[in-house]
């Protein structure tokens, strides 16, 4: 059998050289720089790429935003928002063809191309509200290498409304034969708008907000860059306190989307029983009642994170890190995390979640009050786990909220926070929307070596007592009053009589 000619194997990049790659977007650079060459064609290719590469770093990530909104809508009011939020240039039809309303798109985009370049808008960024006018005028903006990174329209939201919104506060002083001719031609130019920038469109839907609150939706969806096929293997680290659903959303990741979910109690107890070194020292410094040394701990994560699995299907990471020391030494892994979300909700919230599931002693089912008694299953094989006694729930928790603020303001804006109420499904919606979008542009998060450092020179890290990773468990007699009274008031007997004091 002949071997492939090495002209025909498919290109690919190599797991191990892709964080590089992804941290400092690589891929994107290429993309933007061939981009910028083919649509201005110089005639010295190679100076017009050492003079590009000059000054990228103050071009490189400034929105250039295109504005599509009815004429009802206080449009520049929303624009001021965004300019006072990101710094933005407004640039409007008067800036550049003042009162000459019957000038060609071929001219107005020539001399728009020259505004730019004059006044060092490119540095800046900008936001066009009244320009293009149509399809054809975008097409020519194009082929002058005027491109936005993203096109936002702003839609009336049927299911949500108020009369102080944005989009209905206005109506009422436009006459009703006129708002519907507006909105014909409105839709008209849209539409036109839309098969032309449809690769960075997006509908923003009112949703009884204000010019303000648009405009702050608007800012939030400008960090998302527009995908430019760049590869993507997923690292991800899931952080929420207990009860904020982070095992479950990963573990249906997992499903999904055949990444590797690596939980590190989890991968605590599975080495603990593994026949090798770490295994035994393991066991060793439990039988001693000894914490667990931290090195043990990130030497045993680092090695499960290099492993071919993970390597080639990405990963993501629950119940780590639990502190900015943790987060720094990850983020000096050989492959860092990519993707940072955390998962917000109500402390109290959690808490309730966590006492309102029952564990089925005989199969593991778990479920919660409302399910058990709704499906008619047995009460009395339906417990608390021990680990959602209040002995074990609280002191995780009060950890989480001790370490939350530190390890937000070290990511900076290079992270995502979720909203964690609801149901599981809604939950790990919106969690994978955000693991399918591109990653938010922000400067990559910056690891100081010399912070966590003792006296000593050895890093300093959380050491884990045994206690804190199950089944070695505190367990406890629980209040089953709140817990009874539901049964109870369901005609429901509640569980035997020996088993509470």
């Amino acid at each position: 059998m002949s071997a492939i000619d090495a002209t025909k194997r498919k290109l690919a990049i190599k797991p191990r050289f892709v964080p590089y790659i992804e941290k400092h977007r690589i891929y994107e650079l290429l993309y933007d720089i061939a981009t910028a060459v083919a649509t201005r064609k110089p005639k010295d290719h190679i100076l017009f790429i050492r003079n590009l590469l000059d000054d990228i770093n103050e071009r490189r990530d400034k929105p250039r935003i295109i504005m599509i909104a009815p004429p009802h809508l206080s449009v520049e009011e929303i624009c001021e928002y965004i300019k006072e939020e990101t710094g933005v240039a407004i640039i409007t039809f008067d800036d550049i063809a003042g009162q000459d309303n019957e000038i060609s798109s071929s001219e107005l985009a020539t001399k728009l191309s020259k505004y730019i370049e004059k006044y060092d808008i490119v540095k800046k960024g900008w936001i066009m509200y009244d320009m293009p006018r149509n399809f054809i005028e975008t097409k020519i903006f194009q082929k002058h290498t005027i491109y936005p990174t993203h096109a936002f329209e702003i839609c009336s939201s049927r299911d949500s409304y108020s009369q102080n919104d944005a989009w209905f506060r206005n109506i009422k002083d436009w006459p009703i034969e006129k708002f519907r001719e507006a909105m014909v031609e409105f839709k008209r130019k849209a539409f036109g708008l839309h098969r032309a920038l449809q690769t960075c469109y997006k509908k923003v839907l009112v949703n009884s907000r204000t010019e303000k609150q648009l405009a702050r939706a608007c800012v939030d969806y400008s960090r998302i860059p527009v995908f430019k096929g760049a590869p993507m293997l997923p690292r991800i680290v899931l952080i929420g306190t207990r009860g904020s659903r982070r095992r479950t959303t990963a573990k249906r990741l997992s499903e999904k989307y055949h990444m590797v979910h690596v939980d590190l109690e989890e991968l605590i107890l599975q080495t603990k029983g593994m026949e090798n070194e770490t295994g035994e020292q393991l066991r060793n410094l439990e039988a001693r009642n000894v914490p667990i040394y931290s090195k043990i701990v990130l030497a045993m994560l680092q090695k499960r994170l290099m492993q071919w699995d993970c390597m080639q299907k990405g990963w993501v990471i629950t119940n780590f890190p639990r502190d900015v020391a943790d987060f720094k030494i990850l983020d000096n892994f050989d492959t860092p995390p990519n993707k940072v979300i955390f998962l917000s909700i109500q402390t109290i919230k959690a808490y309730q979640r966590l006492k309102n599931r029952k564990v089925n002693i005989y199969d593991g089912d778990l479920k919660t009050i409302s399910e058990i008694i709704s499906s008619g299953d047995n009460i009395r094989e339906y417990y608390t786990h021990p680990r959602d006694y209040d002995v074990n729930i609280l002191p995780e928790q009060d950890d989480f909220a001790k370490n939350i603020e530190e390890m937000l303001k070290y990511c900076g804006d290079n992270c995502n926070i979720i909203n964690a109420d609801g149901s599981d499904s809604e939950v790990f919606d919106r969690v994978a929307r955000v693991v399918m979008q591109p990653c938010v542009i922000a400067p990559p998060r910056t690891v100081d070596l010399e912070s966590p450092k003792g006296q000593s020179g050895e890093f300093v890290f959380k050491e884990r007592s045994h206690s804190s990773i199950y089944p070695n468990i505190v367990y406890e007699k629980e209040d089953f009053q709140d817990f009874r009274s539901t049964f109870e008031s369901n005609d429901l007997e509640y569980m035997p009589n020996e088993f509470i004091d």
